[in-house]
């Protein structure tokens, strides 16, 4: 039977020989209550397959031996890089007769609904000295350790690193991110940015998770059809690379980097339209755009709870207990969507995704002989002319609609410009800039419109909401309206500031002076 724990929040940093143990001590001990140290050793092995499948699945799974106790635990790699981190960590305890990759292999597909290829064996091993120190700062309480660790895997590479580990036993994760913030300030210290895993696979040449590669910078000299074939090709292996961590489900960063690279390859279709059979690549496209609108759903309610802090923080009104109940119904829609996105997965319509896929790559028009030089200009302008159309839409009508497919428009040409970037005048790469920016601007005002509406949804979700619940709820409802209304504005706004048509006019002279 597996132990799921608390959410575990905690902050790694690295340690360098210029790290003065008992200098540290002293100065945390001016700010906080320390006790301490305990030593203790521990003994880590490291599993996975030999097509490193765990790794890819956003996993890192291992034999912990301390104090003679054998367990088997599981924690998430986070796919974004943070200071401090929380997740989720899973535990069993292992029979003294149990092979722990064989438990491995039945527990993840248990689980996750992920098959192995086969049992996971010994990837690496790390056997850490650990001096532990209580920390605590008024009434949040924390776990300090320094860890010494060597790292061995099973040829015979060998190597060592020193890390510190701040980990939040209770109170507020404030008083911890406050306090990580100043150690990594330290001289000797440094953030991580990664796990112990991840940081003994690169000390020891390894290599680290595998999730896609952005397509080279094509050449001038290539022909179209082979930047096509390049391009879809390098994003469908980039999606299809976040596939296990969506199955899984502990990192919703695999459902956002698998959504933005589906929209990449929409986008690189459109572009490269000639090159391709229409049928085919029309086929692919409307199954990417159904299977990243099912994505787009669990990614809405991802942002949602990612901006109930801010939330909590802005309506002081509103009781705690409201916002949690807020969350609840987020979490409750939230899986309801995900197993919409697994129902698709498992089902014939992702085997019949990945054949559309085949057959579009295969199909690419080979007798097409233009090159992306001569042929880059004309497109880069016909994306330019849809976000200068988009404009003119919204200056007409003026709605929130407007505004988002604006943001759209100008998304696919940010994209447009990036696959054409080495063709390209230098200057390209500051149109590029701009257009990011003002994506983002207007990706903030989509999402407070996306706010209400989603709020006047769980308001009428069974069962009725508690009072507290229902003015968080309210409160959303009447800031997403507000936002909706000003939505336009807003978006003009920033088009002006951003000076969006001298950029747009600025992309025709490039193509120009290209063709």
């Amino acid at each position: 039977m597996a132990h799921v724990s608390p959410i575990e929040t905690e902050a790694k940093l690295t340690c360098s020989t210029e790290l003065d143990e008992r200098e540290l001590l002293t100065w945390l001990a001016r700010r906080a209550d320390v006790t301490g140290p305990v030593e203790l050793q521990q003994r880590d092995l490291y599993l996975d397959t030999r097509a490193d499948e765990l790794l890819a699945a956003g996993l890192a799974v291992r034999v912990r031996t301390s104090a003679g106790v054998r367990s088997l635990e599981l924690k998430p790699i986070p796919l974004e890089r943070a200071l401090v981190v929380q997740r989720e960590e899973m535990v069993i305890a292992l029979r003294a007769e149990e092979d722990p990759g064989d438990r491995t292999r039945a527990w993840v597909l248990e689980r996750f609904g992920l098959e192995l290829s086969e049992s996971p064996r010994e990837v690496l091993t790390l056997a850490t000295t650990r001096r532990r120190f209580g920390v605590t700062v008024d009434s949040t309480r924390m776990e300090l350790c320094v860890d010494a660790v060597a790292a061995s895997e099973p040829h015979g590479r060998r190597a060592a690193f020193a890390e510190l580990e701040l980990e939040l036993l209770a109170g507020d994760v404030a008083v911890l991110k406050k306090l990580a913030a100043e150690l990594a300030r330290r001289d000797g210290l440094a953030a991580s940015g990664g796990t112990k895993l991840e940081r003994a696979r690169a000390a020891l040449g390894l290599g680290g998770p595998r999730h896609g590669n952005k397509p080279p910078p094509v050449r001038g000299e290539a022909r179209l059809v082979e930047a096509a074939q390049q391009t879809v090709g390098a994003w469908w292996a980039t999606a299809r690379a976040h596939l296990p961590g969506v199955m899984v489900g502990l990192d919703p960063e695999h459902v956002h980097k698998m959504r933005v690279a589906m929209r990449r390859l929409r986008t690189a279709l459109r572009v490269y339209h000639e090159a391709f059979d229409p049928d085919l690549a029309d086929d692919f496209r409307q199954r990417l755009r159904a299977f990243g609108r099912r994505l787009g759903a669990v990614r809405d309610y991802d942002v949602q709870r990612g901006a109930l802090p801010q939330w909590r923080a802005r309506f002081v009104g509103v009781p705690r207990s409201g916002w949690d109940d807020v969350d609840a119904r987020l979490v409750r829609r939230r899986e309801r969507a995900r197993a919409q996105v697994l129902g698709e997965i498992r089902s014939r319509a992702w085997a019949e995704l990945e054949q559309a896929a085949t057959r579009c790559l295969d199909g690419a028009q080979a007798g097409l002989r233009h090159t992306v030089a001569a042929s880059a200009p004309r497109l880069v302008v016909r994306r330019a002319e849809r976000a200068r159309r988009a404009l003119e839409r919204l200056r007409d009508r003026a709605t929130a609609e407007d505004a988002h497919a604006l943001r759209i428009e100008l998304k696919n040409l940010r994209y447009t410009l990036e696959f054409f970037a080495g063709v390209l005048a230098p200057t390209v790469e500051a149109t590029i800039d701009a257009l990011a920016e003002l994506q983002e601007q207007l990706g903030e005002i989509q999402d407070a419109v996306q706010t209400g509406r989603l709020a006047g949804e769980l308001l009428a979700m069974a069962p009725l909401p508690t009072s507290d619940c229902a003015a968080a709820l309210g409160s959303l409802v009447g800031y997403g309206r507000a936002a909706s209304q000003w939505a336009s504005a807003l978006a003009l706004a920033a088009c002006a500031h951003h000076e969006l048509e001298s950029v747009l006019e600025g992309l025709d002279r490039i193509a120009a002076r290209e063709s």
